[in-house]
């Protein structure tokens, strides 16, 4: 008995590193002017037992459902805002392989933005399939690029686990991004990718104030600055604070949080959709004078995919 225990393990560690091959870089995205819209979408992590046993939602389908749907989409380049997986271990990330095999299958560029969850688990290891997986962070976990007259910065928002060093590196590499792009004329917007978000009526969570104190001085008073766009409040929110747009699609199926309404209500929620919010992704169209802004998604599993709001952001010409 124990030669075929052994046997057993030594299989199943082989299989292990077999798989482990699997793991192939998406898509890259080359900055460029493309015309296609980008799609947004973020936290597709599924539910673990514990969330489950406290009895929150468990929608990997709708999560499936979502990807499939995004597969069909003409789009050029899909931003995922973090929290890609539960856990950085290996399984988890091939079970996100598996998900996004429509999304590979097509060729569509994809970049990440690390979320907290990316941090969990075996941060080494999961390092390591996050730079096999996403050139873009092979040097470092904030970068930019350009998507036709929009600017795009991603930014890595988990501050305890970057350290104090790394993340007055990226204040300094952000200060200048803003500098570059505002002196840039090709430049017409600019917009910026955080998975957690400086502000949210989530009961869950609360506004990430470290966010608003490292980021948002120099975005409020730059003209080019249009929106921020976040993860990590599972849901959809739409705020407009100093005529910049904060918008949050966390609908990609990890369980969705309840709002403060009424008189708890931090900040006033543009968004007339339904509480709790549609499974969502997001359509950015960049046009001469403008971005539009589509929320695609649906309520329940039988529903179809369809845009449920949808706005302009004007650039400040």
């Amino acid at each position: 008995m124990k030669y075929l225990i052994a046997l057993a393990i030594f299989l199943s560690f082989g299989f292990s590193k077999k798989k482990m091959a699997e793991i192939v870089p998406f898509e890259d995205f080359d900055s460029g002017g493309y015309q296609l819209p980008f799609a947004v979408i973020g936290d597709t992590q599924k539910t673990s037992k514990f969330e489950a046993l406290i009895g929150r939602e468990r929608n990997y389908k709708k999560t499936k459902k979502l990807i499939s749907a995004l597969a069909e989409e003409e789009v050029d380049l899909i931003v995922h805002l973090g929290d890609a997986i539960f856990s950085g271990k290996y399984r988890e990330w091939h079970k996100f392989n598996q998900l996004m095999s429509p999304i590979r299958e097509n060729e569509t560029p994809l970049l990440l933005i690390m979320g907290n969850h990316e941090y969990s688990g075996n941060k080494s290891k999961s390092f390591k399939i996050i730079k096999k997986q996403f050139p873009q962070m092979v040097l470092s976990k904030w970068y930019a690029r350009e998507y036709s007259n929009i600017a795009l910065i991603f930014l890595d928002t988990n501050k305890k686990k970057l350290g104090e060093e790394n993340w007055s590196r990226q204040k300094k590499w952000y200060l200048e991004k803003i500098k570059l792009y505002k002196d840039d004329p090709n430049i017409l917007g600019l917009m910026l990718f955080t998975h957690h978000p400086p502000f949210t009526n989530s009961k869950l969570t609360n506004d990430e104030k470290y966010v608003e104190k490292a980021f948002l001085t120099p975005f409020f008073t730059e003209k080019k600055a249009l929106a921020v766009i976040s993860g990590h409040a599972h849901g959809f929110e739409h705020f407009i604070k100093r005529d910049k747009h904060f918008i949050i699609s966390a609908g990609g199926g990890g369980p969705r949080v309840k709002y403060h309404t009424g008189k708890k209500m931090r900040h006033i929620d543009r968004s007339k959709l339904s509480i709790p919010r549609p499974f969502n992704y997001l359509l950015i169209e960049p046009k001469t004078k403008s971005i539009n802004v589509k929320v695609r998604g649906f309520y329940n599993i039988e529903d179809n995919i369809k845009t449920l709001e949808s706005f302009d952001i004007s650039f400040n010409l």
